[in-house]
C-alpha cells in the first residue's frame, strides 16, 4: 500500500513539474519578439547616450536637470525592454502588441505539430 502512494506521489510530482502546452508557446512568441526587444533597448541607449552628451554641455542648472528627466525616462524604456521576457505572458501580450502577434502565430504552429513544436521550443 506505501509504495502504490509512493508512486501517486511521484506521479503528481513528475506532472507538476511538466511545462504546459502554453509554456511551449509562450517559449516561442518569446524567441521571435527577441530581436524587436533587444533593438528597441538599443535605440533607447543610443538616445540616452545623446542626452548624456547634451547634459554635459548644457549651460545652466535647468536645463542639465530637464536633460536628466529626459535620461531617466530613456532608463525606464531600456529596462522595460531589457527584461521583457521575464514578464507575465498577460504583462507581455498587454503591452507588447508584436509580442501578441507572434503568441498567435506560435499557437497556430504548435496546433499543426505539436511534437516538432515542442522538441524545436523546449
Amino acid at each position: 500500500m506505501k509504495n502504490i502512494l509512493w508512486i501517486v506521489v511521484l506521479g503528481l510530482f513528475l506532472f507538476a513539474c511538466s511545462k504546459s502546452d502554453q509554456d511551449y508557446v509562450e517559449n516561442c512568441a518569446d524567441q521571435k519578439t527577441r530581436s524587436y526587444w533587444d533593438s528597441r533597448a538599443n535605440e533607447f541607449k543610443k538616445e540616452k547616450s545623446r542626452l548624456e552628451v547634451d547634459k554635459a554641455l548644457a549651460k545652466d542648472k535647468v536645463e542639465r536637470k530637464v536633460i536628466q528627466k529626459f535620461i531617466n525616462s530613456k532608463n525606464y524604456y531600456i529596462d522595460l525592454y531589457t527584461n521583457a521576457h521575464k514578464k507575465k505572458l498577460d504583462q507581455k501580450m498587454y503591452e507588447f502588441p508584436r509580442y501578441t502577434g507572434n503568441f498567435e502565430k506560435c499557437g497556430k504552429e504548435f496546433n499543426d505539430n505539436p511534437v516538432y513544436f515542442k522538441q524545436r521550443y523546449e
